[in-house]
């Protein structure tokens, strides 16, 4: 009974040590991986959504080979029709996340956002 708990307790230790590190923590730069949604740049424009990435996109990439081969953090944001109108590609903007963000890649949320330049 003691080997088994022993056992048991082996496992979870591995289990805990070998989890993914989500947040990036560690990364070489020094960074945590982390992005806070503050702002970011608008990378594409569909159906009332905008696609804002952490980073600026530099060149021209589709947006196929963007989010699969350069992965960014990024945002599918839901935004009112005014403010849908006013942001164009490539503008940095200032977001606001109403309500809960779905995690999935990109991921997906509503809210507001403000042109910073």
């Amino acid at each position: 009974m003691k080997k088994l708990i022993i056992v048991m307790i082996g496992l979870f230790v591995v289990a805990c040590a070998c989890s993914a590190n989500k947040d990036g923590a560690g990364l070489p730069d020094g960074s945590s991986g982390q992005w806070d949604h503050g702002s970011g740049y608008v990378v594409a424009k569909e159906g009332g959504r905008l696609l804002i990435v952490s980073e600026k996109v530099d060149g021209e990439v589709s947006l196929e080979n963007l989010l699969v081969d350069v992965s960014p953090n990024a945002i599918w944001l839901a935004v009112e029709q005014e403010s849908y109108e006013a942001v164009q590609i490539g503008d940095q903007v200032r977001m606001t996340i109403k309500g809960a963000i779905a995690e999935s890649y990109p991921e997906q949320a509503t809210g507001s956002v403000e042109i910073i330049k």
